[in-house]
């Protein structure tokens, strides 16, 4: 791909974890880069804001016969959610959502796994609520993303980099990579 061609001498390895795992493996120098969101509320981490994560409601696109705008949260609230485990990074963004408008989050499923939420969803049982840096309403692999409205969620995704070392000049390049990949999955600039 273009990262190999750019710079053929750097090789990857992706982690994929959730907020706590991505800051643990920084502070123990597991991982030299991250995307995070809300990046900048770590001050161990260095952070370069490339973009926005709209909330959206989301499940099997077949269920739609028309791609709604939006759809507000109150409406979403009341179809059988699956959701991550509280505490975390979306539940409490989403739980805070609900509380400002007098509802509470009641998901018939708090799982830790992303996965199985996608399975259970995607056999049409249950919609989930994620974040998606891109255009939307939008139809991916099947799954409909429907904007969450009145109120609105969004939240700053980051690049991310340990306080505590300089990045290699490899880094450096991989840095700079992603930050430019995310910026361009929706168009999205750095708030400035």
């Amino acid at each position: 791909g273009a990262m190999r061609d750019r710079h053929p001498r750097v090789r990857l390895t992706l982690l994929e974890g959730d907020s706590h795992a991505i800051t643990r493996w920084m502070a123990g120098n597991e991982a030299d880069i991250g995307v995070l969101p809300e990046g900048s509320s770590d001050t161990s981490l260095h952070a370069i804001e490339c973009g926005r994560q709209v909330f959206c409601f989301c499940g099997p696109a077949d269920g739609f016969p028309v791609l709604p705008a939006s759809m507000p949260l109150g409406d979403a609230l009341s179809y059988p959610l699956a959701l991550s485990i509280p505490p975390n990074r979306l539940r409490r963004l989403v739980d805070s959502a609900a509380a400002g408008i007098g509802r509470e989050v009641r998901p018939v499923l708090n799982a830790s796994s992303s996965h199985l939420i996608t399975a259970l969803m995607r056999q049409g049982e249950l919609y989930t609520i994620r974040p998606r840096i891109g255009p939307v309403p939008a139809v991916v692999d099947g799954t409909a993303f429907i904007p969450i409205a009145e109120p609105a969620i969004q939240r700053g995704i980051s690049v991310v980099w340990s306080t505590a070392r300089p990045l290699s000049p490899a880094g450096e390049a991989a840095r700079a990579t992603l930050e430019e990949l995310l910026r361009g999955m929706d168009g999205a600039q750095a708030p400035g």
